[in-house]
């Protein structure tokens, strides 16, 4: 029993480093896979948005008007909920 205890401390010893490299390495892809996700979120929002603009591009100049003041109206609704 007394001969385990060292040869459980050299394991240890030897495989610190590479799980701790590991650890590292594991956080690391956890983060990127982070700002993926986010970006993807972002480019959906903004290709939505663009698609919006193109097509109200389209509408005559009074709707047009109108879905801006929509907007700007749904805009301000949303910065009084974070306020």
């Amino acid at each position: 029993m007394d001969d385990e205890v060292p040869l459980a401390a050299a394991l240890h010893r030897q495989l610190e480093p590479a799980a701790g490299e590991f650890a590292q390495v594991k956080n690391i892809a956890r983060r990127v896979l982070d700002m993926e996700d986010a970006a993807q979120h972002m480019t959906a929002e903004l290709l939505a948005l663009d698609y919006l603009a193109v097509s109200r591009g389209n509408l005559p100049l009074r709707r047009r008007i109108g879905a801006k003041f929509h907007d700007w109206r749904h805009h301000r609704g949303e910065e009084a909920l974070v306020a």
